[in-house]
């Protein structure tokens, strides 16, 4: 397994990284989220904090999805299952 890297100083950024901001979770759900086997290695993202990310980052965050029951509006008598984000986040800036 790779070494989880931080997010990169302001000088180690590079063109086609992200600011952005994950939001914050339940209160039963981590703080820090692992986000693994991106092309420039492992990330652990705090959660509620601005943080500079990859492309590839972004593609896995947005991979990350639940199936959540709702009730079917044409039909109240019927369940249906929706996928939502895990992680939703926020871009604050393309670098």
């Amino acid at each position: 397994m790779s070494d989880i890297r931080k997010p990169p100083s302001e000088a180690a950024r590079k063109k086609g990284w992200f600011t952005i901001n994950v939001s914050l979770g339940n209160d039963n759900e981590p703080r820090r989220i692992f986000v693994g086997g991106c092309e420039e290695g492992d990330f652990e993202i705090e959660r509620g904090q601005n943080v500079d990310v990859p492309k590839s980052v972004l593609n896995r965050l947005d991979d990350a999805v639940l199936g959540v029951d709702e009730i079917d509006r044409h039909d109240q008598s019927k369940t249906i299952t929706v996928d939502r984000k895990r992680f939703p986040y926020t871009v604050i800036a393309a670098l």
